[in-house]
């Protein structure tokens, strides 16, 4: 054998150890893909459960809720809270919407119904200043967040 013939030989096995190397990383690729869309069905999830779990468990927030089905006078302290409260959902949509918009999460799990649904407070809960907070803080969101959101109100 003479030396041309051997580095045709290595040229064709590094270029069949390039292809070979390139369709794992594709294969590596696609799996980390499904792993980050699982991660952030997970966490929406866990966003949802969370919210009911402190229902469930926090005597004080279920009779906060309660006083605001009522439509009873807040204190100054729980009008702050509701506040914080109603905040904290945003921040929640906010990611949701994220999660939505870099592909990790789909239409179908995108729970912008639900949002909607308490920004009128009609949803599964009592949120009467809720569309005040959205109102008033919208400068400081996300322009494409507060347009999709807006876009659904109408």
């Amino acid at each position: 054998m003479d030396s041309d013939r051997i580095n045709r030989w290595l040229t064709l096995g590094a270029n069949l150890g390039v292809v070979i190397g390139i369709v794992f990383l594709g294969y590596e690729l696609r799996q980390n893909s499904a792993l980050l869309e699982a991660e952030a069905g997970r966490q929406l999830n866990q966003n949802q459960i969370s919210l009911y779990s402190e229902m469930m468990t926090s005597p004080e927030l279920t009779e906060f809720l309660a006083k605001l089905k009522r439509g009873d006078e807040l204190t100054d302290a729980e009008k702050i809270r509701e506040r914080a409260f109603y905040s904290r959902l945003i921040l929640n949509w906010r990611w949701e919407f994220a999660e939505y918009r870099s592909g990790r999460l789909g239409q179908d799990q995108l729970p912008d119904l639900a949002w909607i649904a308490l920004l009128k407070n009609e949803g599964f809960m009592p949120t009467p200043g809720l569309r005040d907070v959205w109102e008033t803080g919208k400068k400081n969101r996300e322009p494409d967040f507060v347009a999709y959101i807006d876009s659904r109100l109408d």
